[in-house]
């Protein structure tokens, strides 16, 4: 298992790594500003001795910022490996079959022992009850059998006391063959509840040996699906624990921090084809100040994801996507170009036809007054003809950015379902080789 001060070690190295990336990225930001103001400012020598001393400053954080990246790359590079040999040994551990089938023996062994001492115990308690029992049965018996004989004497006692008040002749002979047929009379009585005694005790034998044997079947079979069900849960723990190591190692790009940058990278390029300036500008200065955005934003997609990996494939749907948005931008810019050239190209040639009717015009000799009446009259229309070309120009113009800024949004939701699909899809695969893994243990 991993240790916990090694995962929290490794989080509070991406979150430095992190804040100097940041620190990094400002400074070579600053760096190319003072390059610009430096430029424009060549003739000033105060203004760039004082640039010169925060472009030092600047590289001086740069330099700082790079080594200490250099430094927690270097320790996240060691946690890595320590991390990869600790799974090497999990994975040496884990499919030990000699130590895992030893483990399951001792398991057996000890459950089958306290099964059998628990089904000892309850014979015992129960071959006690029934001797007890069968004891008590024997006891009255005999108590039965000493009543019957006291009962027998008494009746013969009687009966020898009656035929003596009567006078009887019988002899003692008589008297004692009707002693012995009572006495045979009773153990004939004896003989058959001691039968029926014995009968139930069989039963009872039976019983208890028929119970015995389904409770040592149902105690074995609950051992074996124990068992079962105790190496699958083992072998599920380790396929899981690898994957886990795996995936925390790998650290791919996933769907949520590439639905994040797609929609920040859209949201920019809103943001700049929105502003006034961009919209007042002609469509080859549009196109220039646009691919110098698009540049920028490629730049901080690799400083995003430029050292992971895409083990989830999102980071090339990112991509796409991106890709696709800034063309639909440079499309709408070729359309609007398009468009001026036609306004240019029919406002020359108004212009051309304004000029030839100016010149027939003053040909044609009409009084001054007149003539540049005449004159107002052709240069209002052709100024009305021009305003009207250009309105609907600009509708044009605004149709087109309308239906570019609709095109991005569709195009962003369908990266993001995209980027979904395929975050899905390679987690059922990793899924799929855990269970194969899990399968092979």
């Amino acid at each position: 298992m991993v240790a916990q001060h090694i995962v929290a070690r490794a989080a509070q190295l991406r979150a430095e790594q992190a804040r100097w990336e940041g620190m990094r990225q400002q400074a070579s930001a600053k760096l190319l500003e003072l390059a610009e103001r430096e430029s424009a400012a060549e003739a000033d020598v105060g203004i760039g001795m004082q640039l010169d001393d925060e472009q030092e400053q600047l590289r001086s954080q740069l330099t700082t910022a790079l080594f200490q990246m250099q430094e927690i790359g270097r320790e996240l590079t060691e946690i890595r490996e320590a991390l990869e040999v600790e799974a090497r040994e999990v994975d040496a551990q884990a499919f030990d079959p000699e130590r895992e089938r030893m483990e399951l023996v001792k398991r057996d062994d000890a459950l089958k022992e306290e099964a059998f001492k628990a089904d000892a115990l309850e014979k015992e308690q129960r071959d006690k009850e029934f001797f007890e029992n069968k004891e008590s049965d024997r006891l009255e018996a005999l108590a039965k059998d000493e009543a019957l004989k006291q009962d027998a004497l008494a009746q013969a006692e009687r009966e020898r006391e009656q035929q003596n008040a009567l006078g009887s002749q019988q002899s003692d002979l008589e008297l004692l063959a009707d002693i012995n047929e009572q006495w045979e009379y009773i153990q004939a009585q004896i003989a058959e509840e001691f039968e029926y005694i014995q009968g139930e005790i069989a039963k009872e034998m039976e019983y208890v040996v028929e119970e015995i044997g389904k409770e040592y079947e149902y105690i074995e079979q609950e051992i074996r699906e124990e068992i079962e069900y105790s190496v699958g849960q083992a072998r599920d723990a380790v396929a899981e624990a690898v994957h886990e190591i795996k995936t925390w190692i790998q650290n791919p790009v996933n769907q949520k921090e590439g639905k994040e940058f797609l929609e920040e990278r859209k949201q920019a390029l809103e943001s700049f084809v929105a502003d006034e300036v961009f919209k007042a500008a002609p469509a080859d200065i549009k196109e220039a100040q646009l691919r110098d955005k698009i540049q920028e934003q490629w730049r901080a997609e690799d400083a995003a994801f430029g050292s992971r990996n895409d083990s989830l494939g999102v980071r090339d749907v990112v991509k796409q996507g991106l890709a696709d948005l800034q063309e639909t931008l440079l499309k709408a810019v070729e359309a609007e170009r398009k468009i001026e050239d036609a306004v240019n190209k029919e406002v020359e040639a108004r212009e051309q036809v304004q000029a030839a009717t100016t010149a027939r015009l003053e040909k044609a000799g009409h009084p001054p007054e007149v003539l540049e009446e005449k004159l107002k009259q052709l240069d209002d229309a052709v100024k009305k003809q021009e305003q009207e070309t250009r309105e609907k120009a600009e509708t044009r113009r605004e149709d087109i950015w309308n239906k570019a800024q609709d095109e991005m949004r569709t195009i962003e939701a369908d990266t993001r379902a995209q980027a979904e699909r395929q975050d899905a899809e390679k987690r059922k695969e990793a899924e799929r080789e855990m269970i194969d893994t899990a399968r092979s243990l």
